[in-house]
């Protein structure tokens, strides 16, 4: 978004594009996992969305810090400060997160594309197409604009069409009954911890502020647009699993799956409903299977110093991209032999993914507790606390799935 040389209109199009920035976390594997979630567990999965939503505020900000600090990209400061071992591990570790996520995105997004009645097949190869022009053509900030617009669209309709009265209601009752240690809900959260805080994200944020050179005072700016977008994410999030929650109450079904969702938001919300849901999460999806694959490609590049292709031509930066289209075609690939449910496809993907989360965490809080690195900028015990407890908890999680699995094989 270009900046306005009127003084308050270039305040107001800094905030905005941050806003629009941090919205690119609101993908479509996230929206099938809320409304998945609140089909199957109501509002019990409300209170880690909220600490995930702190924790992403937390995270976010020792982004912004970063880069107004050094200038530079997270994985260009892992490589200067920590070598070559740790960043190609840092780097092993993205990829793989990325694929996960894109993933989830491709399984998202045929679910959109077969509420709207269109075969998955063509759908795949246009969506792969559309992405790689907007990617070589340098098309994606045009678009990234143009899908949240759609994006807005589909939320005012989701609000438009939710009991809100019942489903406060229905929020209390379900916050009462939560079972934290049971086996499922523990798969589900992990789920939810990946599709909330996504690992791209981390990379994004910061190489995007790093290239717009922006002065401390627009780092401000772009810090209260990052605010006002995460404090929207979660509000989307809220709407999402109400959607879940309105679903399972009007549409009388026992489980849901990417074969009955269309008829389930029929029932729920009306006979346009499935067309306006497969347009939004289509929406959500296709921007962020440019930018999942993208921020992951340019992470690595700037890890190993490699052309950045986003502002070059494939001659020009062929490794950056080899990269990106392998992350796209492996998983693309991956969605279209995959033969269970779409819907649990994503929330393995996501699941999975969140495994990455700790480790890219831990890298961030070593870089953002140096001295050497962020000067007087270091973290404040309280951001230690809440991103180490992040930290500790996947990690916790992990280990009690495990036991469980464990346990039901005797």
């Amino acid at each position: 978004m270009k900046r306005s040389k009127n003084k308050a209109l270039s305040t107001v199009s800094t905030i905005i594009s941050g806003v629009i920035v941090i919205s690119s976390a609101s993908y479509g594997g996230k929206i099938i996992t809320y409304i998945n979630g609140g089909f199957r567990y109501g509002y019990r999965l409300f209170p880690l969305i909220i600490f995930l939503t702190i924790s992403f505020i937390f995270i976010q900000e020792m982004n912004i810090r970063m880069a107004k600090i050094t200038g530079k990209s997270f994985a260009d400061l892992i490589r200067e400060w920590y070598g070559a071992k740790p960043a190609f591990f840092a780097m092993i570790m993205v990829l793989i997160s990325s694929i996960f996520l894109t993933i989830s995105s491709f399984g998202a997004s045929l679910i959109g594309v077969e509420l709207m009645g269109v075969n998955k097949y063509i759908a795949i190869l246009i969506i792969s197409i559309s992405i790689w022009l907007m990617i070589t053509k340098r098309y994606y900030e045009s678009a990234q604009n143009i899908f949240f617009l759609l994006s807005i669209i589909f939320i005012m309709y989701i609000i438009s069409a939710i009991d809100v009265n019942n489903s406060s209601k229905v929020m209390i009752k379900s916050v009462q009954n939560i079972d934290f240690w049971q086996s499922d809900y523990i798969y589900y959260s992990l789920s939810i911890i990946g599709a909330s805080i996504p690992t791209y994200m981390m990379f994004h944020l910061q190489s995007y502020l790093v290239q717009e050179d922006l002065s401390f005072k627009e780092y401000g700016e772009q810090k209260i647009g990052i605010y006002i977008g995460i404090l929207i994410m979660f509000l989307i999030s809220l709407l999402i699993m109400i959607v879940g929650i309105e679903s399972f109450q009007r549409g009388g079904e026992i489980a849901i799956s990417n074969k009955n969702l269309g008829v389930i938001f029929i029932k729920a919300f009306g006979k346009y409903a499935k067309y306006i849901f497969g347009m939004g999460i289509l929406s959500f999806t296709t921007i962020t299977l440019a930018l999942i694959p993208l921020a992951g490609t340019l992470a690595i590049c700037d890890a190993f110093a490699l052309e950045n292709g986003f502002e070059k031509s494939c001659k020009e930066a062929p490794l950056f991209y080899i990269i990106f289209t392998f992350i796209l075609v492996i998983s693309g690939i991956f969605v279209l032999l995959n033969q269970s449910s779409l819907i649990n496809l994503i929330i393995l993907a996501q699941a999975l993914a969140s495994m990455i989360v700790p480790v890219i965490l831990i890298y961030m809080i070593i870089i953002t507790n140096n001295s050497e690195i962020m000067g007087k900028e270091v973290n404040k015990p309280i951001q230690n606390i809440v991103v180490w407890f992040t930290v500790i908890s996947i990690v916790v999680f992990f280990i009690a799935l495990m036991i469980y699995k464990i346990m039901a094989m005797f």
